[in-house]
C-alpha cells in the first residue's frame, strides 16, 4: 500500500505536491468552479502546519505548446483567497530550484502549466523532465486523484526519484476509501449510468454488474440499449458497435439475474436550439424519426423514484439529459433530489453528475462526490490506477 501523508516526516521539508487545479474556465478566462482547489485544502493546510515549502504541480486544459490563455498564473488570486496565504509563481523550471531555496518556511510555490511541456503527457519524449521536477523537493505527495489514471511525468515517472519519500494526500486517500466501499457494497446496490457513450462505461458495467442488484441507464447512453431492443431513437445516429455492446450488456444482465431499467419517456425536439416546445415520446411508441431526445421525462422520474427507494449503496456517473440547457436539466436535477432524499451510501463518479448536484445545492446530501470521472470509473473497473501503483 502507498504511504499516507501523515506517515512521512515532513517537518520543514520541501514537498512536491501534485494537485488537480484543472479548473473549468468560461470564454473570458473567468473561473466557473473552484471546487478542485478547495478539495486539496486539507492537504495544503497540513503541510503548512508542518512548516513545509509546498511546490504545487498542476495542468490546465489541453494546450498544444505554450498558451498564455491556459497559464496557471491566472489562478493565483483564487488560490490565495482560498488558502489565505501568498503564492509564488514560477514559470521557469530551470531556475525553479534556486528561486525556491530563497524562500522561507513555510511557503507556497505554483509552477507553470505542466502541459506546456510535451514530456508531461508523454514521458518517453524527455525523461529529464520528471527528474527536474523531482529535484525541487525531498518528498512527493500525490493529491491529484482525478489525474491518476494517466501515466504522466508528474504522476508516475516522478515517483522513481522518491523511493521511500512519497505518499498520498488526504483527498487522494479519501477518494480511494470511498470507491472501495462501492467494490464491497451493502445490498441492495444500484448502479446508475448516464452520459453519452457506452464505450466509456462498458468496463465498469462488467466489473460492477455482478455486485449490483439493478442497473439504471439514462442519457444518450440509453439509445444503443433502445435500438438493441428494437425501439426507435429518432434522428440521432448510433453506430452498430455501440448497439452490439448494449446487446451484450442486456444478455449479461439476464444471465446474472439482474434488473436493467431504461427511460420510459423522453423530452424531444427536432433541434435543441429551436423555439418549438418539446414533445414527449414514450418507449412504447419510440421516438419519431425527425426528433431527438434531450432529457428523461416525468414517467421515468416517477417510476425510478419508486424503484430507488430500497437502495442501500448507490453509484452514479453521468447526467440523464442535456443538463446544461434548460429545460433539459430537469431530469438529472430530479434524480439528484431523489437520491439526496434516500438513506443510503451514495457515491457519484465525478464530471457532469457532480456539477449537476452542486448546481442544485445538494452536495451535503451525498456520501461522496468524486473529483475524477475517468479515474473513478477506471478504479472501479480495475481496482487500481497507474498513480496508485506508482506510490507503492
Amino acid at each position: 500500500m502507498a504511504k499516507r501523508i501523515q506517515d512521512l516526516p515532513l517537518n520543514h521539508k520541501d514537498v512536491v505536491l501534485r494537485v488537480d487545479f484543472n479548473l473549468p474556465l468560461n470564454p473570458d478566462g473567468k473561473i466557473i468552479d473552484d471546487t478542485r482547489i478547495r478539495s486539496s485544502l486539507p492537504t495544503i493546510d497540513y503541510l503548512l502546519k508542518k512548516k513545509c515549502k509546498i511546490i504545487l504541480l498542476s495542468h490546465l486544459g489541453r494546450p498544444e505548446g505554450i498558451d498564455p490563455k491556459l497559464s496557471l498564473k491566472q489562478l493565483i488570486p483564487t488560490i490565495e483567497a482560498i488558502i489565505k496565504r501568498p503564492v509564488h509563481f514560477i514559470n521557469d523550471l530551470d531556475t525553479a530550484k534556486t528561486q525556491i531555496e530563497k524562500l522561507s518556511y513555510p511557503s507556497i510555490v505554483l509552477l507553470e502549466n505542466l502541459r506546456f511541456t510535451a514530456a508531461e503527457e508523454n514521458p518517453n519524449l524527455d525523461r529529464s523532465f520528471a527528474k527536474k521536477l523531482a529535484t525541487l523537493g525531498q518528498f512527493y505527495i500525490d493529491d491529484a486523484f482525478a489525474c491518476s489514471h494517466r501515466a504522466h511525468s508528474s504522476i508516475t515517472e516522478i515517483t522513481q526519484y522518491f523511493p521511500q519519500s512519497k505518499g498520498a494526500g488526504f483527498l487522494f486517500e479519501q477518494e480511494i476509501e470511498q470507491l472501495k466501499s462501492i467494490l464491497k457494497p451493502e445490498s441492495p446496490f444500484y448502479l446508475l449510468l448516464g452520459g453519452s457513450k457506452i464505450s466509456t462505461k462498458i468496463g465498469v458495467i462488467k466489473s460492477l454488474l455482478p455486485k449490483a442488484d439493478s442497473l439504471f441507464i439514462g442519457g444518450a447512453m440509453a439509445f444503443p440499449f433502445m435500438r438493441a431492443q428494437g425501439i426507435s431513437t429518432g434522428s440521432i445516429d448510433i453506430d452498430s458497435e455501440q448497439i452490439e455492446q448494449a446487446r451484450k450488456v442486456i444478455e449479461l444482465t439476464k444471465s446474472l439475474g439482474k434488473e436493467i431499467y431504461l427511460p420510459l419517456d423522453w423530452k424531444c425536439k427536432k433541434q435543441i436550439k429551436s423555439n418549438e416546445p418539446f414533445k414527449v415520446f414514450t418507449s412504447k411508441t419510440g421516438i419519431a424519426n425527425d426528433y431527438q431526445a434531450f432529457d428523461i421525462g416525468e414517467l421515468t422520474i416517477s417510476e425510478w423514484s419508486k424503484l430507488l427507494k430500497p437502495v442501500k449503496t448507490l453509484f452514479w456517473n453521468g447526467p440523464f439529459g442535456m443538463y446544461e440547457v434548460p429545460p433539459f436539466d430537469q431530469g438529472t436535477a430530479a434524480i439528484a433530489k431523489i437520491i439526496a432524499s434516500l438513506k443510503c451510501h451514495s457515491v457519484v463518479g465525478g464530471g457532469d453528475s457532480v456539477a449537476a448536484i452542486e448546481k442544485q445545492g445538494l452536495k451535503q446530501s451525498f456520501s461522496h462526490l468524486s473529483t475524477g470521472g475517468g479515474a473513478s470509473l477506471e478504479f472501479l473497473e480495475k481496482g487500481t490506477l497507474p498513480g496508485i501503483e506508482a506510490l507503492k
